[in-house]
């Protein structure tokens, strides 16, 4: 019987190559050639499966051949070499394997906020580094029926939610039917572009005349609720499934 741990492997393997640059690249590294891309992607998604350091992720897989047979690796990185490639593929290619993982999709999303605490630094290297970052945000478009994580955005500053959403809805409004949010993105703009996107807005009106308080009911009757939607999706976020470039940060 083939164990959870080794089909998370295999299917990661497949998905990483599939978002990668040059997926045909060797992962072992031959002629002065470095490990490949989709295979420090692999490790890195492993380590965070696992919920260990860099070294003891290298220490347990160094006693899991089959694992290693699955990578198609014959000898394992340094543990430094996989803590320097997690800082070094992009977050497109993060994103873009996040979405080959989130396979099931009814088109129904949903924008959610959430944030997490950087690793506090010791003082001598936050000095040294001016390292000032203390917290991530991070948008999530989340699949409403399923609760996978489409898509994400993640930012140390303080941009309003309304100027992101957007840009999360455009680069997944082929696959959107609706999307719900809350007040915060209510914007003209931003219902006229989904609409011409194909996407059928269920944002709440901020309150500005009796229109707008005729319209709200409306949307919690035809479209999703908040407490349906937004909530189980939330703690969805938080707990162990987060995607790894979101449980990455800051370990």
């Amino acid at each position: 019987m083939t164990s959870e741990i080794r089909l998370f492997t295999r299917n990661a393997v497949t998905k990483a190559k599939l978002v990668v640059t040059n997926p045909d690249k060797p992962d072992d590294p031959r002629g002065g050639r470095g490990f490949a891309e989709w295979a420090m992607l692999v490790l890195n998604a492993l380590r965070i499966e696992l919920g260990k350091s860099y070294r003891v992720t290298i220490d347990l897989l160094s006693e899991v051949p089959g694992i290693t047979e699955e990578i198609g690796l014959t000898k394992l990185p340094h543990f430094t070499v996989l803590r320097t490639w997690f800082g070094r593929i992009p977050m497109k290619t993060w994103r873009a394997f996040l979405g080959r993982s989130a396979e099931k999709r009814t088109g129904h999303a949903s924008i959610v906020v959430t944030g997490f605490d950087r690793d506090q630094p010791g003082r001598h290297y936050a000095n040294r580094t001016s390292y000032r970052v203390r917290a991530l945000k991070v948008i999530a478009l989340v699949d409403v029926e399923t609760l996978y994580i489409i898509d994400i955005h993640c930012t140390t500053t303080k941009k309003h939610d309304a100027k992101i959403g957007p840009q999360v809805a455009r680069r997944n409004a082929a696959d959107l039917r609706s999307l719900a949010a809350d007040r915060g993105y209510d914007s003209k703009a931003f219902r006229d572009e989904l609409c011409g996107n194909g996407v059928r807005p269920l944002t709440k009106h901020r309150i500005y005349s009796s229109l707008d308080h005729a319209h709200n009911p409306t949307w919690t009757v035809i479209g999703i609720t908040n407490a349906r939607c937004l909530k189980p999706s939330s703690r969805r976020l938080s707990a162990r499934s987060a995607p790894p470039c979101v449980r990455g940060v800051g370990i």
